[in-house]
């Protein structure tokens, strides 16, 4: 372990890795692996077959929002605050759960350094072993390099 090198990974909790690596200064650089922003927006996507009348499920993702602190934790808040240090993100090239303008949300927001990282297939799922296989492959490989 190297005290001086801290990095934090955070799969499909955009948020959360990036609020942390937002206020610690330990953190050395930080992951958004298959990470958006604008969590209004992601919530009222991946409502789409549950919800599929519009103006409902814009209340219902509204309120998740307001009930999840949507706009507090909203990643691209944070973002920018990693820098000086490394942001790095890993997306999916067909994710079907993030739009990609929410993806290039996230990614705007933050200052350099920064990277985006596009791996080929579907958005990450236990289900899904090449995903997950690339996903460490990609992080262990990339880690190596000093940031």
């Amino acid at each position: 372990m190297d005290p001086a090198r801290v990095e934090l990974v955070g799969r499909a909790s955009a948020p959360f890795a990036t609020v942390a690596g937002a206020l610690d200064p330990r953190v050395t650089r930080v992951w958004s692996v298959h990470g958006a922003g604008e969590p209004y927006t992601l919530m009222s996507h991946n409502l789409r077959k549950s919800v599929p009348w519009r103006p409902a499920r814009a209340l219902v993702a509204g309120l998740a929002n307001i009930l999840a602190a949507g706009p507090r934790l909203a990643p691209e808040r944070w973002a920018p605050l990693v820098a000086p240090r490394d942001f790095i993100m890993i997306n999916a090239t067909e994710d079907e759960r993030l739009p990609r303008e929410a993806i290039m949300t996230l990614f705007d927001s933050a200052r350099d350094p920064k990277e985006l990282i596009w791996l080929p297939g579907l958005h990450v799922q236990s289900n899904r072993t090449e995903i997950l296989q690339g996903l460490v492959r990609t992080v262990l490989q990339r880690a190596a390099r000093p940031s």
